[in-house]
């Protein structure tokens, strides 16, 4: 079986996690890092970094999905994570999954 950890990175401010729980989607997630909490924003690569603690992942072992070819693709990028593109990358959930989710033989 293949585990996947799912974090948000955004660069919201203190209302994320309410509006998370409210959403009952906050516990599908193994980690929230919110810029206005840890004191910095994509794209720097801090943000990047303190996600990949909290859910205990290498870059090299990361995606993350944006949708801001600079705060996105070139923070994420910088660290060594790879970054597809809403829109642009992928289209779908289904379309993340296909790609997360290789079947093994």
């Amino acid at each position: 079986m293949i585990a996947v950890k799912l974090a948000v990175v955004s660069n919201f401010d203190t209302r994320l996690k309410k509006l998370l729980r409210d959403l009952n989607v906050i516990d599908m997630f193994d980690a929230v890092i919110v810029s206005s909490e840890v004191g910095y924003e994509k794209p720097d690569d801090r943000i990047f970094k303190c996600a990949l603690e909290q859910i205990s992942v290498e870059a090299n072992r990361a995606v993350h999905v944006g949708d801001d070819e600079k705060a996105d693709k070139g923070g994420a990028n910088a660290i060594g994570i790879a970054c597809w593109l809403w829109g642009k990358d992928v289209q779908t959930f289904s379309d993340i999954q296909d790609r997360i989710l290789v079947p093994e033989y």
